[in-house]
């Protein structure tokens, strides 16, 4: 289904974007990266989780449509 493949698209990102982030605090570890991790990173990861629960939401209902229609 179209949206799956979406889901599964948007988790890898968010699971890739992480590692990264985790990556870089070895070589940046000062208040701007805290900063930019409270005021950039945060929201992002929060937005894209957010949008990761919806679309498995949207997801479930329409595979379940699919079935009942069928």
């Amino acid at each position: 289904m179209y949206v799956g493949s979406g889901t599964s698209k948007l988790r890898h990102a968010i699971k890739t974007l992480r590692s990264h982030w985790d990556e870089s605090e070895e070589g940046w570890r000062d208040t701007i990266r805290q900063d930019f991790e409270r005021k950039r990173f945060e929201p992002i990861d929060s937005q894209a989780t957010s949008t990761l629960r919806a679309m498995q939401t949207i997801c479930d209902v329409l595979s379940r449509a699919y079935r009942e229609c069928s």
